[in-house]
């Protein structure tokens, strides 16, 4: 059996593991990460680039923001008699990993 917290991950333990909504600061440091390669590809002077980064960091985080969806990380065990093909976490103290698992 393995736990983290007092979650149980065991084999026969049915687990549903979400990641709800988006992070707000990734979508602000992509726009700016791309508002500053244009900005270098184009040779643009510091204080334009300085300006397109915050302009297009300021779209990526309201973009993020909008999202409010879940997202399925991880989805335990099958009913019995269902078919399926899932990729499985494989954590150890010396590894991390993962195995496809098929079930019929």
């Amino acid at each position: 059996m393995f736990r983290v917290g007092t979650v149980d991950l065991s084999r026969t333990a049915p687990i549903l593991v979400e990641r709800i909504g988006d992070p707000i600061w990734d979508g602000a440091a992509y726009g700016a990460g791309f508002a500053l390669m244009i900005g270098v590809a184009r040779q643009t002077s510091v204080r334009d680039a300085t300006t397109r980064a915050v302009i297009y960091g300021s779209i990526g985080a309201i973009i993020d923001a909008c999202i409010k969806s879940r997202t399925i990380v991880y989805e335990g065990t099958d009913p019995p008699g269902r078919s399926s093909l899932r990729f499985v976490p494989d954590i150890g103290p010396h590894s991390k990993g993962g195995a496809f698992v098929v079930r019929f």
